[in-house]
This record gives structure tokens, C-alpha cells and sequence, in this order.
């Protein structure tokens, strides 16, 4: 029972009870009732306007398409004009991307199998890829978007005929609408894109609007009907959405600045007050104090001469006139005191305060600074299984398009699992891939050598991967061609220090030389 209708219950009977049924008395109170009920009524209604039921309406209006759209422009501005967003979402991109990233596939043409990582090696080192997607800029910049957007859409361009695939990122603000399984909202179907396309003919542009709907990466019926609705389905390029910070059930993703944005305010307005009162108080130099109006007025004239003159000079006062300096102890506002606002934008970005300050020694213990916490070590791992999930997916594209192609470079064989296409590449051929990600709590090389030398001295390691673990420790780049410097066209790995003579022996041994 709701408290209002209790209330009006237990009223009601003590009027009863006290009154009995006395028509004047009883409407008079029971109108005053009403009143009263009224009142409790509209305070009750004005404590949820400006409680949770009002918070959770607007979240309800606001993480819509047009919402989060709305969100994701204020936090582009942030990520521009404000130095804490802007260096909180650029430490976070460092930790993700900036030691590197490396991917390597385990069949590589030897045993039988075909050579995928040479694919898949191919697609990296591609220059339209490593612009768009796997070069390095590319892929701070698609860090900043899931900071900034909280949305990533990868569209796939895929040649049917050689299998080759480019990547190109789509606009956030170009995709509008999400088409889901009508049985399962968590399966994306189509992405309906809406954008401007600019052509040049004969010296002259022409702008023009086109609207599409692109397959998501993985919806792959037989059945694929050429439009929905008269627009026309972009079978041939299917999309990648990365989105991060969506609560279950979500469509679109929320950028990691967006709930720094009114602490970030609050803290811009702190300083700047802060500011205007230093500004203020730096304006009070001197306290005039005498006997009478004459004196203090001919000692307030000395001190406006003595600052407009050309040269350093001071001011005499009259005889029963004091200048001195105003003191200002106990008029200043310290500026940590606002420490507590950065805090909280801190925490809204993931990283600890004294990162975003970048200056442990106002802020924190530098021991402190520099050491990564288990939370946020979690934290920044996590996103970078997101990202390996979605070379994963790409990558998986690519050497299907690669193996049903005509002229592609590898050969599968096509069966559909209901709507899923699977593509086989052999019985002795692996999809494996292998995602290398260098260690968050930096070792330094000594001590990631020490332990890579450690373990091979187990005699458990194969030597290709102990190779492998060094050359990454040394942060050396373009791992897998000096792997393949180091082997034979068996896929044999040949020891640094063997001499040509033994390696002609072994080849020998081999039946590779007679």
C-alpha cells in the first residue's frame, strides 16, 4: 500500500473516531485532509523530480543515438582544449599501444600447412592498413575514440575475386542506426550509414548524399537480399563495431572521458577563481592609516606618484600619516585545495591523480607515481584483450576472403552453420594466432633477459620461441623477418653462431645438398 493512501486511511478513521458523523465537521477536516494529502503529494513528487527517478528518466533520453552523439562532441572538445582530459586520454593510449603490438599466425607454409601468416603479415604491412588500422598513429587515434566516442567502426573492403582486404574507419557520426536479430537484441545485423560524398568532374565537385546498410562482421546468411527498404546492402564490406563502457543490452558505447566532464568543469572553475582572487589580492599593496582625512589623503597622493613615475622611487607620507604593506596571511587560497576535483577526474579516466597531474612531486610519493596498481593494471589489460578481440575477428575475415577467393592465396572449402559462414582450411592447417603484448610492469631489459635465459636453460623452450621472447625484450622491430633469417626452408632454426660449413653439413644430412 502507497504511504499516501495509509495516511489518508488512519486519518479518516480518527476523524471518524473523534467526531462520529457530524456532516459539518467531518467534510470540514476531511477537506483539510485533502489539503494536507495534497501537500505530502507534491513533496513527495518533488524529492523523485530531484532524485533517482529523475536521474534515471534522463538516462533513459540521453543514451539514445542523438545523446550519446551529443556526448561524444563535448568530449572531442575536452579531448582538444582541456590539458587534463587531454593528457588522461593520451596516458591511457600509451599504455595500451605504446610499446608495440605484435601478431603472428602458426602455420607459415611448412609441414604440409599453408601459409597463412604470410597473410596475415601481408594485411599488416599493408600502407592503406597501417593508415587506417595497424600502423601506429592509427591505432592511438582509435584509442582516443573509444576515449572520446566510446564507439569504433571498422568497415572491411574486401576484393571477391583476390581476397584482398583493406580497412577504412567509418565516421561515428555517420552511422545512425543499428539493425538487430529480431530474436536477440545483442546481435548486430546491419549498420545503416548516412554520409556526404564529394566527386570531381571536369574540374568541378558535386556533393551528393548517399545512405547504405553494411553487414556486420559475422552475419553471413545465404539468403542476402540486395536492399532493405530500397537502400542498398553493402554485402562486399562488412563492419567491425568496437564499443566499450555500454552497459548490457546497449547499442552504442560510452567514451571513457564522459564522466570526467562536470568534474573537469569543477575543476576549471576552481582555478579560475582561484586565479581571479590572486589577481585581486596582488592589486593591495599598502595600508594608509593617520590622525585625520588630510594626512591619510596627501600619503594615498605620495604612493599614486611613486608607482606612475618612470624610475623606482618611494613615497613620503605626512607626519601623522603610516604606509605599510598590506599583509595577506590568511587571504590566500591554496590551489591543492582543489586537488580533491582532480581526483575525481582521475578516477573517471582509469589512472591514478598523480599521472594526470604529471607532477609526483606536488602530488604524491614519486614511488607511487611510478608503479602501476593491480586495479588499473587489470584495467588497461582489459582493454587490450578488446582490441586483440578485434584483430581477431578482422584478422579471421581476412584469411577467409583470402581462402574462398579465386585468385586468393590460400584454398577452404564453404558449409554454412545456419547462417554462419565456415570456412576450412585443411586438416593440417591452424587458424592459430598468436597476440604479443609486451609486459604493463616494465622489467627492464636485464631482468626480461635474465628470466628468458632462465627458462631456456630448462631445455623445455623450443629456440624459435626463445628467439622470439629476446627479440621482443630488445624491442626489436619486424620480429618475424629476422625469424625467417634464421631458419631453413624447412622452417629448421639455424643457430647465430653456426658456422657455414655445419649448416652445409646439416643441409647435407638433410638430402638437401648432394
Amino acid at each position: 500500500m502507497r504511504i499516501l493512501d495509509r495516511v489518508r486511511e488512519t486519518a479518516t478513521r480518527a476523524v471518524e473516531r473523534r467526531y462520529g458523523y457530524e456532516p459539518g465537521e467531518r467534510a470540514q477536516l476531511l477537506n483539510e485532509l485533502e489539503l494536507v494529502q495534497e501537500s505530502i503529494a507534491d513533496l513527495q513528487l518533488a524529492k523523485e523530480d530531484t532524485g533517482w527517478t529523475r536521474l534515471i528518466d534522463q538516462g533513459k533520453r540521453e543514451f539514445t543515438r542523438e545523446g550519446v552523439g551529443r556526448n561524444a562532441e563535448l568530449c572531442r572538445v575536452l579531448a582538444i582544449s582541456n590539458p587534463l582530459i587531454k593528457r588522461g586520454l593520451a596516458v591511457r593510449a600509451a599504455f595500451v599501444w605504446g610499446q608495440g603490438f605484435g601478431v603472428t599466425a602458426k602455420a607459415t607454409g611448412e609441414d604440409g600447412t599453408q601459409d597463412v601468416n604470410t597473410v596475415v603479415q601481408e594485411f599488416l604491412d599493408d600502407p592503406g592498413n597501417r593508415r587506417s588500422f595497424t600502423g601506429h598513429q592509427a591505432r592511438l587515434d582509435a584509442e582516443t575514440a573509444l576515449g572520446t566516442d566510446g564507439n569504433k567502426f571498422l568497415a572491411l573492403f574486401t576484393n571477391t575475386i583476390t581476397g584482398r582486404v583493406q580497412v577504412r574507419s567509418l565516421p561515428f557520426d555517420e552511422i545512425t542506426r543499428v539493425v538487430t536479430n529480431p530474436q536477440d537484441k545483442s546481435e548486430p545485423w546491419f549498420y545503416y550509414r548516412v554520409w556526404r560524398e564529394t566527386t570531381i568532374d571536369g574540374g568541378r565537385t558535386a556533393t551528393t548524399e548517399r545512405e547504405a546498410y553494411y553487414p556486420a562482421l559475422g552475419h553471413n546468411p545465404i539468403a542476402k537480399p540486395r536492399r532493405i527498404n530500397d537502400v542498398e546492402i553493402m554485402w562486399d564490406t562488412p563492419v567491425y563495431h568496437v564499443k566499450d563502457n555500454g552497459l548490457d543490452g546497449w547499442q552504442w558505447g560510452i567514451g571513457d572521458a564522459y564522466a570526467s566532464i562536470p568534474w573537469v568543469q569543477a575543476y576549471r572553475s576552481y582555478l579560475e577563481d582561484w586565479a581571479k582572487l590572486m589577481s585581486a589580492l596582488a592589486r593591495i599593496s599598502f595600508r594608509v592609516a593617520g590622525k585625520d582625512r588630510h594626512a591619510t589623503m596627501a600619503a594615498r597622493k605620495a604612493i599614486q606618484d611613486a608607482l606612475e613615475a618612470q624610475t623606482a622611487g618611494g613615497a613620503i607620507a605626512a607626519t601623522n600619516a603610516e604606509i605599510e604593506a598590506v599583509p595577506k596571511t590568511g587571504a590566500t587560497i591554496d590551489a591543492e585545495s582543489g586537488k580533491p576535483l582532480a581526483v575525481m577526474v582521475a578516477a573517471g579516466l582509469g589512472i591514478p591523480v598523480t599521472l594526470l597531474m604529471g607532477d609526483p612531486g606536488t602530488t604524491g610519493a614519486r614511488a607511487v607515481a611510478e608503479t602501476l596498481s593491480q586495479p588499473m593494471r587489470l584495467e588497461f589489460q582489459s582493454r587490450r584483450e578488446l582490441w586483440t578481440e578485434a584483430h581477431r575477428a578482422i584478422l579471421n575475415h581476412v584469411i577467409d576472403a583470402a581462402a574462398i577467393a579465386p585468385q586468393g592465396p590460400l584454398k577452404g572449402t564453404v558449409r554454412w552453420d545456419g547462417d554462419r559462414r565456415v570456412v576450412d582450411l585443411g586438416d593440417k592447417t591452424e587458424r592459430t594466432l598468436v597476440f604479443e603484448w609486451p609486459r604493463l610492469d616494465e622489467l627492464g631489459e636485464a631482468d626480461s633477459i635474465d628470466a628468458i635465459v632462465t627458462a631456456d636453460g630448462t631445455g623445455k623452450i623450443p629456440p624459435q620461441i626463445t628467439a622470439r621472447l629476446l627479440l621482443r625484450a630488445l624491442k626489436v622491430r619486424d620480429v618475424d623477418e629476422v625469424l625467417d633469417d634464421m631458419t631453413d626452408g624447412d622452417g629448421n632454426f639455424i643457430p647465430p653462431d653456426a658456422s657455414t660449413g655445419a649448416a652445409l653439413l646439416r643441409a647435407y644430412d638433410q638430402g638437401m645438398v648432394k
